[in-house]
């Protein structure tokens, strides 16, 4: 006889198999007495447990216990073990009990595909509920595959929960994760094991665990692949939605409508206009840092209620002051209008030196226009400039950036949304895209001491290429009045200054490493040229390709946004909305004051907040609970004060009821924590916080209605909006129900901005159902298309309809009808304002709606394009470049910058009189797809080039030019071109000058070196290598064949500045010598255009 464990008298009561394997001397009738007598057992273990949970409830005797207890005996099963022996073993293994409405609920989703419930927090969804549909599913040998979905930053905790009572448990489910990501290469051998492992789930039962996130990328990497019919079919196989069951946890947020997953296609470009984007922000920011006397902006700032300070920036040398927008509520509307125009007017007056020109044009007869066409949004660039649009045809992407910082709002938002004042480039550089430089940005404003180092080697590097040490005399003036004597004579001089002198690096730590001109410098130099590539095309996948599917079914603790899920799935409206108590206990609460404090933890991580509370000495708590996100734990810890130690809860030798706890954003929503029956806690409100945000965090305290208490605090702004919007003259008499109507306020407004992008997620899904090539989409983050027009408001409902029409005009759908309708239901009052450039480009003026989305991008890899050989020896006998046909494929300067580049005005160049062509080998780099990709960062440096007699020009590629130069020096054949080094020729010119012949040129090879190198080919070399700094030499033989050569093009320095920033050089153009001469060149025409002396 086999040795019977609790365990397998559990696993028998519904795993047949078991049951045969000690009941093999039985026959059925006694089989079946046996799991009777089975199920019976298990059924008053779990009423031992109960009466133990009554019995411990009742000896505390208070009014949180006693409402408890009366709870647990109301508490009667209605369903029956036999029919659900899973769930009783899932009951006695967790010594818990079903709650009438977790059956309820878990029975509705069970038999009501497509549907979404919503429950209160703390009511068990993901630690009972979850669990009981995935037992039901995989028990009953469902013949699809369970996939249960989670927020990225709880997955980790999820699987955890689920193997600890669904695999290592009697239910022994497999548990199968499938994260992926773009830059995994997918073969027939991957996915033969991950079909393999499905088709495993299907006959055995299994739980596939995955993030929205991993789900949507192994899709969008489906599309990627297009038709490689090797993988492409399994890997449809693979993605079939019809053969899964889609459990989605806190659907409310997996299916919202601001979450994107991107794949970025094609080659990386570097920003439009990226060099005038962040200069303008940098001049904008400067004069809402700037203090002085007579100072319109600051002026405005002082108004009771528009902004606020933080003192801790005040002792920083050269930094931000730290100046923070208030939201803008009722009172101080105007005012925003007025800090507009104030700064620009002291932009114009105070002009930076890339903005030279505002002072220059910006007269009292331009000035009221100019004023007017940065910051009003009512009318088009053009229609505000008028008949002075002329003067300022050179600086129209500067302009646009400005109108873009300070009319459509983005200057006011990052105000409003981060002290930090280096945020502000994250919009206007990123638009609505994820940062990659945030992290870098809050590094240095930490005092990164390696970033302060990288800083001064870089500027040590470039050190040639600055004229007359101008960049480190901005720096050191901007720290110059907080230094002592002795350390202004230190660090007056940048020729005094050594890295390798620990004191005096110190010194030079602790004077830059707030320095709003020092971080500038490292931005520009090394950040934004890196890290603000765009790319031409991308693939997405939004919340209606999530639940895509037949059988999605989900739950949330809240339902705010249930009116903008995907129309796949619906909110079931009979089940109470128990949510309601929450709101009731917070309107009871006897705290009758709103508490204003700086309690918010933006920008500091739960691991430094909690070794700050250890460190304070009044802090009367065991330890600090809190979930450290960090790479190496990801897990929730507790740092306990008296051994000062930091391990992971499941493993410390207290709970997390005797600690203080952090819950941050992430956190507030899906994690449970047992905590004191009499524990407080501090709310904290943001701008606009909704009702989903409120209820998530207050719903951490499970106990609310008893005798845990809350207490919520803010900014001062948060308390003005509040008063406000209840028509309150004092913040002392705001109750919490002014709070709760102030959030459903928000709520309301926030659910109405987002029914536009909802229906535009939608419509775009359904236009890739009905065609598979519009998923492909162009991406157009230029500055005319996002600020040059007006924008206009009209009716959501109406601006739905036309983005439906466009593109499927004869197509009759029902699912865009549907959107049409919803949007017709809820968006007939309310406007937006949008652009009237195209159906594509709408943009929303409220500052809420220029909130960053919540994109994650993956990007591509480029691959390098392979050398074909030609037949190099007939090059012998070409006499010009027309001779070279049939022989090689040569392409024009012009030509290839207009096909394979951004900067189609850089072709305006005088490129025809300079006579340089390329063969295809030397323009062609990487794979790209001629006319989409664009390879503005992938272009070939000139390094040989080929003269003819003729001074026609030919530009070969490395492996080209060897095998010509092995070529020349074999034979003795004659040639009719000069086979030249481009630096070597450089090397000659500023050696001898303007009568540079090709004899005194090193290592020159070929005829004719007698004739004088072709000046005007030289300078144009320069330029598409990206040079901006030649010696002063050749400075003097090339000023005027440059004059010549950049003649012709429009917006010289906007054109060369984004130009040279593709070429790597961007650190090399700010007040470099081509700089200068575009900026004069460019002044000098509108000057001369205007009239003006």
């Amino acid at each position: 006889m086999p040795i019977v464990t609790v365990s397998d008298i559990v696993r028998c009561s519904f795993d047949n198999e078991m049951l045969y394997t000690l009941t093999l001397g039985l026959n059925e009738d006694a089989r079946e007495k046996f799991k009777k007598e089975v199920l019976q057992y298990l059924d008053i273990c779990v009423l031992e447990d109960k009466v133990e949970r009554i019995l411990w409830k009742a000896e505390r005797s208070t009014d949180a216990s006693d409402a408890q207890v009366v709870y647990e005996l109301t508490n009667v099963r209605q369903w029956q073990s036999v029919e659900f022996p899973y769930w009783l073993a899932f009951e006695v293994e967790g010594r818990l009990q079903i709650r009438h409405k977790q059956y309820v609920v878990a029975q509705h989703l069970i038999n009501g595909p497509g549907t979404v419930c919503q429950l209160n927090m703390g009511r068990g969804k993901t630690r009972v509920i979850l669990p009981m549909l995935l037992l039901y599913f995989t028990q009953s040998r469902c013949a699809r595959v369970v996939r249960a979905h989670f927020l990225g930053p709880l997955l980790s905790e999820a699987r955890h929960f689920m193997h600890r009572y669904l695999s290592a448990s009697s239910a022994q489910l497999c548990i199968f994760e499938q994260p992926f990501h773009r830059q995994i290469d997918l073969d027939a051998r991957r996915l033969e094991l991950m079909r393999d492992i499905l088709d495993e789930m299907k006959l055995f039962g299994g739980i596939q665990l995955v993030s929205p996130a991993d789900r949507m990328s192994l899709e969008l990497k489906r599309l990627e692949l297009g038709k490689e019919a090797s993988i492409a079919n399994t890997l449809d196989e693979i993605l079939e939605n019809d053969q899964f069951v889609d459990v989605l946890d806190e659907c409310n947020a997996l299916l919202h409508h601001k979450y994107h997953l991107m794949y970025a296609v094609g080659s990386p470009i570097p920003l439009c206009s990226g060099i005038e984007r962040w200069k303008v922000a940098e001049a904008l920011l400067s004069v809402v840092a700037d203090r002085s006397v007579g100072s319109r902006v600051t002026k405005v700032l002082e108004t009771p209620h528009v902004s606020c300070v933080s003192p801790d920036y005040s002792a920083r040398l050269g930094a931000y002051d730290g100046t923070r927008l208030n939201t803008v509520v009722q009172s101080t509307e105007l005012l925003r209008e007025h800090l507009k125009k104030a700064v620009v007017l002291d932009l114009i007056d105070n002009a930076a030196f890339e903005l030279m020109w505002l002072h220059t044009l910006g007269n009292e007869n331009t000035c009221a226009s100019l004023v007017m066409a940065i910051t009003d949004i009512s009318g088009s660039l053009h229609e505000a400039l008028g008949n002075h649009l002329h003067k300022f045809s050179p600086y129209i992407s500067q302009l646009l950036a400005l109108r873009g910082l300070v009319a459509f709002g983005v200057l006011g938002h990052c105000m409003e949304n981060g002290i930090e004042w280096t945020l502000a480039f994250r919009f206007l550089v990123f638009g609505r895209r994820k940062s990659r430089s945030r992290s870098v940005l809050r590094m240095f404003l930490r005092k990164d001491p390696n970033l302060v180092t990288r800083t001064f080697v870089l500027f040590s590097r470039y050190w040639d290429i600055i004229i007359e040490r101008q960049q480190y005399s901005q720096w050191f003036e901007s720290v110059k009045a907080g230094l002592s004597d002795e350390n202004r004579k230190a660090l007056g001089d940048v020729r005094h200054i050594s890295l390798a002198d620990a004191r005096q690096f110190g010194t030079l730590y602790k004077a830059y490493t707030f320095c709003m001109e020092a971080i500038n410098f490292y931005l520009n130099t090394c950040v934004f040229p890196r890290d603000t590539a765009q790319y031409p095309q991308r693939l997405s996948r939004t919340a209606w390709n999530l639940a895509a599917g037949a059988s999605n079914i989900g739950f949330s603790g809240t339902n705010d946004n249930h009116r903008l899920l995907p129309l796949s799935v619906t909110q079931f409206r009979n089940v109470h909305r128990f949510h309601g108590r929450v709101f009731f206990s917070l309107q009871r609460t006897r705290r009758r004051k709103l508490l204003s404090t700086l309690a918010l933890l933006a920008g500091v991580s739960n691991h430094e907040a909690a070794t700050f509370l250890l460190e304070q000495t009044g802090f009367g708590f065991a330890g600090v609970t809190y979930f450290d996100g960090r790479r190496e734990s990801n897990c929730w810890m507790i740092a306990e004060k008296t051994r000062r130690v930091v391990i992971p809860s499941e493993k410390a030798s207290m709970t997390e009821s005797e600690t203080f706890v952090i819950f941050d954003e992430a956190r507030s929503r899906g994690s449970d924590m047992k905590l004191s029956p009499n524990a407080s806690a501090l709310l904290t409100l943001g701008p606009r916080l909704t009702k989903d945000k409120l209820m998530q965090g207050a719903g951490r305290m499970r106990q609310i209605g008893c005798n845990q208490t809350l207490w919520i605090a803010s900014f001062d702004e948060v308390a003005l909006s509040i008063l406000q919007s209840n028509e309150e003259r004092e913040i002392s008499a705001l109750t919490a129900l002014d709070v709760l109507n102030w959030v459903v306020a928000n709520t309301k407004a926030e659910s109405v901005r987002g029914l536009l992008e909802w229906a535009s997620n939608g419509i775009h899904y359904r236009k890739t159902q009905l065609a598979r090539e519009t998923e492909l989409v162009d991406e157009d983050w230029s500055l005319e298309t996002l600020y040059q027009e007006k924008v206009t408001a009209d009716k959501i409902a109406r601006v739905i309809e036309s983005k439906a029409c466009f593109g499927v005009e004869d197509v009759d759908d029902a699912l865009i009808a549907q959107i049409c309708g919803r949007g017709c239901v809820y968006g007939l009052d309310d406007e937006v304002c949008m652009s009237a450039h195209t159906n594509e480009s709408e943009r929303e003026l409220h500052v809420e709606e220029e909130e960053q989305q919540v994109h994650e991008l993956e990007v591509p890899v480029c691959k390098p394009m392979k050398e074909k050989s030609w037949d190099y020896s007939r090059i012998l006998g070409a006499r010009s470049i027309e001779d070279l046909r049939g022989i090689v494929n040569v392409v024009c300067m012009d030509s290839c910058i207009r096909q394979w580049t951004t900067l189609t005005n850089l072709a305006d160049l005088a490129w025809t009189s300079t006579q340089i062509v390329g063969t295809e080998k030397f323009f062609a780099t990487v794979v790209a797809r001629r006319g989409i990709d664009r390879m503005n960062e992938f272009l070939r440096v000139i390094d040989v080039m080929l003269i003819f007699e003729n001074d026609q020009v030919l530009l070969v590629s490395e492996r080209e030019a060897d095998q010509i130069l092995e070529l020349l020096w074999s034979t003795s054949d004659s040639c009719s071109f000069r086979l030249v080094n481009f630096a070597l020729v450089c090397e000659g010119v500023d050696r001898i000058g303007r009568k540079t012949q090709f004899r005194d040129v090193p290592l020159a090879l070929g005829c004719r070196l007698d004739q004088e190198v072709p000046v005007l080919s030289l300078a144009a070399c320069h330029v598409f290598n990206g040079e901006t700094m030649p010696t002063t030499r050749q400075q003097a033989v090339l000023n005027n064949v440059l004059c010549d050569l950049l003649k012709p093009v429009a917006q010289r320095e906007a054109t060369l500045g984004n130009f040279v920033m593709s070429r790597g050089n961007g650190h090399k153009w700010t007040r470099s010598f081509l700089h200068e001469l575009c900026c004069r060149m460019d002044l000098e025409l509108q000057v001369l255009k205007s009239g003006l002396p």
